[in-house]
C-alpha cells in the first residue's frame, strides 16, 4: 500500500505539489495510512510464520523426494498436492507388500532391492537342492531337503578337511577317510592312549635321566614332537653303554659353563673343534687372556719392539747358560762342605768304620775286604763322598745290607725290563720313586716261569693282585699311580753330552 501511495504521489503534476493546502492533505491522508498499516502489522506477521512453515516443509519433501524437486520449485499448490496424494499411494501399496513379505520395520527402503535380489537367489538355491538328484545320495538318510540338519554335515566336511590339512601324513588321512572310519577312530583312540601311557612313561625316565645328569637335556624334550622323541629314545636304546659316559658329559657341560667355558663347549658340540683340539684352544684362550690382562696392567710392555726383545734374548741366554753353571758348582761346593765322617781308627783294623776304613781300603795294594762288608762300615762317608749310587737291582741286593743306607729319590730307567720282584729291593730304600721306561718295549723274558705260573694257578685269576699280574715295574706303576706323565723330550736327544758320560764311564 505504501509504495503504491508514494507512486501517486511522486505522478502529481509540479504546480499541484508545492500548493500548501494540498500539501496538508497529502500528510493528512499519509498520517491515516499509516495507522491503517499498523493495525494490519499483526496478522501480517501470522501470514510471514505460516509461509516459512510452509517454505520449510516444501524443501523438505524436495530432499525426500529428489525427482519432485523441479515440481516444488515451479508447479502450484494443487500439483504438488496431487503430487503428494499420488506418493501417498504409491507408499502405502509398497508398505503393505513389505508387510506381506515379513520384512521388519528396521530395514531401510534403500535395501529392499539388494533384499530382494537376495531372496531370488534363495529361491533359486531352494529349486537347485530340491532338484539335485546326488544330494540325497551323499547325505544319506539324514536328507530333508532345504529342511535338512547341515550340522552333521559341516562337521564331516571340518573333519575331512582337518584330515586333509597335511598335518597328518597322507597315508594316516587316506586309511582314516573311509566308510570304516568309525571303527578306525576307535582303534586309533585306542592307540593314541597307549601312546599317552608310553609318554608318560618317557617323561618319567626322562626326569630321572635329568636328575642323575643334572641337565634339562633329557627334560627338556617333553614338549617336542613325537618323532623327536621317539628317535630320542631308540638312540638312547641302541647306545645303552653310552648313556653313562653321555649323562657324565653333560654334568662336565654344565660345571663348564659354571666355569666360564660354556662358549669352548659349545664349539666342542658343533664339532668346530674335534676333542683333542680342545686343550690347545683352552691353552690358547687362557694365555691370550692372561697376554692381555698383562698388556692392560703394564701398559710399557706395548711399547717393547721386536729388536728390543731380541737383543733381551741374546742378553739372557749367556746369563742363563751362566746361571746353569754355577748352580752345578753351587750343588757340588753344598755337597763338598758337607762332613765326612771319620769314624773308628784305633785297635783292629776289622773294627775300623766310615772314612778311616775308606782310606785304608784305598792304600792297600791285595786283601781288599768285601764290598758288602765296606758299605755296611762305611755307608755314611761313602753317602757323604759320593751321594748317588748308580746301581743295578741285583747289586742293590747284594751290597746295600736292609735298612742301613736310605735314600731321598730312587730313579729306575729302563723300567719295562725290571721285573716287579727285582725292583722291589731298590724301591723299599728310597723315599720317593721315579719310574721311567717304554710301554711299547718288550717285557723281560719269563716264558718258563709264566707257564709254570699258569699251571699252578689256573682258576684263581680273581685273587691274583696287580703286582703278580704285571710283567714289569713299569706295567705296575702304570696300573696304580695315575696319571701317567710323558716325557717332552728324551734326554739323549738334547745334547750329546749329556749321555757321553755314560758312554765313556759304563758302556
Amino acid at each position: 500500500m505504501l509504495l503504491w501511495y508514494e507512486q501517486v504521489f511522486v505522478a502529481l503534476p509540479d504546480h499541484q505539489a508545492h500548493s500548501e493546502p494540498f500539501r496538508q492533505l497529502v500528510f493528512t491522508a499519509r498520517a491515516e495510512r499509516l495507522k491503517a498499516i499498523k493495525a494490519n502489522l499483526t496478522p501480517t506477521e501470522d501470514h510471514c510464520v505460516a509461509l516459512q512453515q510452509i517454505v520449510s516443509r516444501v524443501a523438505e519433501f524436495t530432499h525426500a523426494v529428489p525427482s519432485q524437486r523441479e515440481l516444488m520449485v515451479s508447479g502450484s499448490f494443487d500439483s504438488i498436492l496431487t503430487c503428494l496424494h499420488k506418493l501417498a499411494r504409491e507408499v502405502g501399496s509398497a508398505l503393505q507388500r513389505v508387510e506381506r513379505a515379513t520384512i521388519g520395520d528396521d530395514v531401510v527402503m534403500r535395501d529392499l532391492k539388494s533384499i530382494l535380489a537376495a531372496a531370488s537367489q534363495c529361491r533359486c538355491a531352494t529349486n537347485s537342492v530340491q532338484g539335485a538328484d546326488d544330494v540325497p545320495a551323499l547325505v544319506g538318510v539324514a536328507y530333508r531337503g532345504v529342511n535338512t540338519d547341515v550340522r552333521p554335515i559341516r562337521y564331516t566336511v571340518q573333519f575331512a578337511e582337518s584330515m586333509a590339512s597335511g598335518r597328518l601324513p597322507q597315508e594316516t588321512a587316506e586309511w582314516l577317510l573311509c566308510p570304516e572310519y568309525a571303527r578306525r577312530l576307535a582303534d586309533l583312540r585306542t592307540w593314541l592312549g597307549g601312546a599317552k601311557d608310553s609318554a608318560r612313561s618317557l617323561h618319567a625316565i626322562a626326569e630321572d635321566l635329568a636328575a642323575l645328569s643334572g641337565s634339562a637335556f633329557w627334560s627338556g624334550n617333553a614338549d617336542n614332537p613325537w618323532g623327536s622323541l621317539q628317535a630320542l629314545a631308540e638312540c638312547a636304546l641302541q647306545n645303552r653303554e653310552e648313556l653313562g659316559p653321555w649323562n657324565h658329559f653333560l654334568r662336565v657341560r654344565i660345571q663348564s659353563k659354571e666355569s666360564g667355558l660354556d662358549k669352548l663347549t659349545a664349539l666342542a658340540e658343533a664339532r668346530t673343534l674335534e676333542p683333542q683340539e680342545l686343550a690347545p684352544a683352552f691353552h690358547f684362550a687362557f694365555y691370550n687372556t692372561l697376554t692381555r690382562s698383562v698388556f692392560t696392567n703394564h701398559a710399557e710392555l706395548s711399547q717393547v719392539t721386536g729388536l728390543t726383545q731380541e737383543q733381551l734374548q741374546r742378553q739372557f741366554a749367556p746369563a742363563d747358560r751362566e746361571s746353569i753353571r754355577l748352580y752345578s758348582e753351587r750343588v757340588a761346593a753344598i755337597l763338598d762342605q758337607r762332613p765326612v765322617p771319620h769314624g773308628n781308627q784305633s785297635g783292629p783294623v776289622r773294627t775300623w768304620t766310615e772314612m778311616a776304613l775308606v782310606t785304608n781300603e784305598i792304600n792297600k795294594q791285595k786283601c781288599h775286604i768285601p764290598i758288602r762288608q765296606l758299605i755296611q762300615r762305611s755307608a755314611n762317608a761313602l753317602v757323604a763322598l759320593k751321594p748317588c749310587f748308580m746301581m743295578g737291582p741285583l747289586s742293590v741286593a747284594q751290597y746295600l745290607a736292609p735298612g742301613q743306607l736310605k735314600f731321598d729319590l730312587v730313579v729306575m730307567d729302563e723300567a719295562s725290563q725290571l721285573k716287579p720282584e727285582d725292583a722291589i729291593g731298590a724301591i723299599a730304600r728310597g723315599g720317593q720313586i721315579v719310574i721311567v721306561g717304554d710301554p711299547k718295549q718288550l717285557p723281560p723274558t719269563s716264558f718258563f716261569q709264566r707257564v709254570s705260573l699258569d699251571a699252578e694257578d689256573h682258576g684263581t685269576e680273581d685273587t691274583r693282585t696287580a703286582v703278580e699280574e704285571g710283567e714289569s715295574i713299569l706295567d705296575i706303576a702304570s696300573t696304580l699311580f695315575q696319571p701317567v706323565r710323558r716325557l717332552r723330550w728324551h734326554y739323549r736327544s738334547r745334547h750329546h753330552s749329556l749321555i757321553a758320560f755314560s758312554n765313556n764311564e759304563f758302556y
